[in-house]
């Protein structure tokens, strides 16, 4: 995938051209990368590009992203092959394939259609191949209240609200085509030097042609603090959401993560690893915001 390594270039040369006009709020770059199998036997890698901005004060703020989306999926091709099957019988009637059934026609992905030893027979085989798209993403918008305190109170009690506008093609794969929403609560303790925080989320997904996808609940709760000194910071959380499908496995996540304050500019660096088969293998995110609203410690966006 290219995808990365343009990211990688919006990342370094974002900064010279932001001036004043951050004066009126945040804009952010965001390269986010995860790969995983997704509890279906089938890998899939993908990457985005995000650019947000952020406007509002600290009681109602509002913000608007675009993005770019490059996928890796592999894709199961199965065929028709004539011929002698692949490493012969086994006990199991099925056909071997080289590496102990790794490969097309191997172990459990081969099935055969004819065992009758005819050197002939034919011989239906799976082969996986591997498909790339890339395109636009869907664009976000959202907005976030305060509820309760903020300012100088030790806690601070948001209210969230977003839509996802389809954009991302999905004839390609790349998104759905459909409008979703989500609504939540983000909470925030300061204790110490730590910030404790915590949210849950509900999303209302719409239904592409020919699927039916549930309306799903989401939760994270972990810590923030900052022991290695001003202006740095360390962070670990948990967070899962339902599954979308019947039948599908809940996802969960561990996340840890490490942040740069400057006077103007914030960098973060996101990991996480699934707990579940619903869940990403594993997956990576690179922040880095310019202008006075990245002064503000506003964990909940840069986890969902």
């Amino acid at each position: 995938m290219r995808l990365p390594r343009t990211c990688l270039a919006v990342v370094l040369l974002a900064g010279p051209v932001t001036g004043p006009v951050l004066a009126a709020g945040e804009l952010s770059v965001l390269v986010d990368h995860e790969s995983g199998d997704y509890g279906t036997g089938l890998d899939a890698s993908t990457s985005w590009l995000r650019v947000r901005w952020t406007t509002g004060g600290d009681r109602i703020s509002a913000w608007f992203e675009g993005s770019a989306i490059a996928a890796d999926t592999t894709t199961l091709i199965p065929r028709t092959i004539f011929g002698p099957m692949s490493g012969g019988r086994h006990d199991d009637g099925g056909a071997m394939g080289p590496g102990g059934g790794s490969g097309p026609g191997g172990g459990p992905m081969g099935a055969t259609l004819a065992a009758t030893g005819d050197p002939l027979a034919a011989t239906t085989a799976v082969g996986a191949a591997t498909v790339s798209e890339s395109g636009i993403g869907d664009a976000r918008a959202g907005i976030t209240v305060r509820l309760a305190g903020g300012g100088v109170s030790v806690h601070r009690l948001d209210g969230l609200a977003e839509v996802k506008i389809p954009l991302a093609d999905e004839a390609k794969g790349l998104g759905t085509g459909e409008w979703d929403a989500r609504f939540g609560l983000a909470w925030q303790y300061r204790f110490w030097t730590a910030t404790g925080f915590a949210g849950v989320g509900y999303s209302v997904l719409g239904d592409p042609p020919g699927f039916d996808l549930d309306d799903v609940a989401d939760a994270w709760a972990g810590i923030e603090t900052d022991p290695l000194g001003s202006g740095w910071a360390l962070m670990g959380w948990l967070e899962g959401r339902q599954a979308v499908v019947d039948g599908a496995d809940d996802a969960a996540s561990v996340g840890v993560g490490v942040t740069r304050f400057g006077s103007r500019q914030r960098w973060r660096l996101l990991g996480r690893v699934g707990l579940t088969d619903g869940a990403a293998d594993w997956g990576l995110t690179l922040a880095v915001s310019w202008g006075v609203a990245g002064k503000r410690k506003d964990v909940e966006r840069w986890l969902r």
